[in-house]
């Protein structure tokens, strides 16, 4: 995994958000 410095874009961080939801199998509708 790479970490970037800074504020990620609010789309990276939603896609990121929703990804380890749905790892744990909540669905975010």
């Amino acid at each position: 995994m790479t970490l970037k410095l800074g504020v990620p874009s609010k789309g990276r961080l939603m896609n990121d958000t929703i990804a380890w939801f749905g790892g744990r199998g909540v669905k975010l509708g």
